[in-house]
């Protein structure tokens, strides 16, 4: 057992456990799911594939995931013209790994990837067809991880990243933190911190790092929302903007934990409404206030400012629901949430909209971190998916009109 800076002890327990064989789930066979079409791969390549994303603007969706390529990782990108329906064959446009995706109005779509410690971001004027070369965002050296982007107009986007280029408030350690930069076309302008704020908690004066970056936007409307340690605790918070990401508004707690109960909250995920109104997703975990069991991990949503509610169908059974995906339907801004839910032990991806949740795909592989977008009246669901031994990147649809 040790304690660490004087906060509460922790230690270590294990068990050994017997697995029953191990059994292959088969290929990827086309089935529909309910109103969800077939889960279809979106590459042939043999490769694993990690970090799918998808991004879309009208009928217009593209895909990026990273694929191994022996001991590299290469992004590749995939495109469609009529919502999903059908793909094109996919496209390596470099070594990068944990791709993000933006799509604007005219054909702008913009790709950041994280490449050898550092966020860089290629723009694409052609629907994703073809990409500039990849920037790299400003930085001190220091290593970048895990880029989000959201568009914010024609030909205009807003990146975030982790940034380890500033220090903590005592040892004198690295702190991880969330920095940002607006893009116009292909130029990526000036980088600035989005957290400059001290710890809550002097438990944290050495810990206080951010984490899990997200950004969404609507025309000049951004949020910018992260999983942050201040209070020597995992809660997520952000900061808004109303001008594109010139200025942004103070740090708001998304989280609505109590504050005398830990919280091991992770994963937003960002949508703005018509008003500019965000809403976020994200994975929750409220300690019991006893030893009596509680749900490991539940998805929270809320509208910032406003008290979350849960969106899985967990109940109060003991089971691990994580890895939110969140989009709007366009007719009436309905949240739609898509996450990672082990109700039944591996890893399944289920679909909350309009009170009902549903089930993508009837596979009995495992299956884990889905992306979502909403184009030509569809909603889209992207994931990782291990039919047929190393994890694929899918995608499957349906009408927004079935999801009542």
């Amino acid at each position: 057992l040790a304690a660490a800076g004087g906060g509460p002890v922790e230690g270590t327990v294990f068990a050994d456990v017997e697995l029953p064989p191990q059994r292959s789930s088969g290929p990827l066979r086309a089935r529909a799911t309910g109103p969800f079409s077939a889960a279809r791969a979106l590459s042939r390549g043999r490769g694993e594939q990690r970090h799918v994303t998808l991004a879309a603007h009208g009928r217009r969706v593209v895909a990026a995931w990273s694929e191994r390529a022996g001991s590299a990782w290469r992004v590749k990108v995939a495109r469609s013209a009529d919502a999903g329906r059908t793909w094109s064959a996919p496209r390596a446009v470099g070594p990068g790994q944990r791709p993000a995706l933006a799509a604007g109005a005219r054909g702008h779509v913009w790709l950041a990837v994280q490449r050898a410690g550092r966020v860089r971001v290629a723009h694409s004027r052609d629907g994703g067809r073809r990409f500039g070369p990849a920037r790299p965002v400003p930085g001190g050296g220091a290593p970048q991880w895990r880029p989000a982007i959201a568009a914010t107009g024609a030909g205009r986007a807003y990146v975030a990243w982790i940034d380890e280029r500033g220090r903590q408030r005592e040892g004198d350690l690295p702190r991880a933190a969330v920095w940002g930069a607006r893009v116009e076309g292909a130029r990526v302008g000036r980088a600035r911190e989005l957290d400059p704020y001290p710890p809550v908690s002097d438990l944290a004066a050495q810990l206080d790092n951010d984490w899990a970056v997200a950004v969404g936007a609507r025309g000049r409307h951004v949020t910018v929302a992260w999983t942050d340690f201040r209070t020597y605790d995992w809660r997520i918070v952000g900061r808004s903007s109303r001008d594109g990401g010139r200025r942004f508004g103070p740090l708001r707690a998304i989280s609505d934990d109590p504050a005398d109960r830990e919280a091991l909250d992770d994963a937003p995920s960002v949508a703005v409404g018509r008003d500019g109104a965000p809403l976020v997703a994200w994975t929750g975990h409220r300690a019991a206030a006893t030893i009596a069991p509680a749900p490991l991990y539940d998805v929270r949503l809320a509208r910032v400012g406003r008290a979350s509610r849960r969106v899985d169908d967990g109940g109060d059974r003991p089971v691990v629901s994580v890895n939110p995906a969140l989009a709007l339907d366009p007719r009436d801004g309905a949240p739609l949430v898509a996450w990672q839910d082990h109700a039944d032990g591996v890893g399944a991806i289920r679909v909350a909209a309009r009170g009902r949740v549903r089930r993508v795909s009837a596979s009995a592989a495992n299956q884990w971190r889905p992306a979502v977008a909403v184009a030509g009246g569809r909603l889209l669901v992207a994931w990782e998916d291990a039919r047929g031994g190393a994890g694929r990147a899918v995608v499957a649809a349906a009408p927004l009109r079935r999801l009542r």
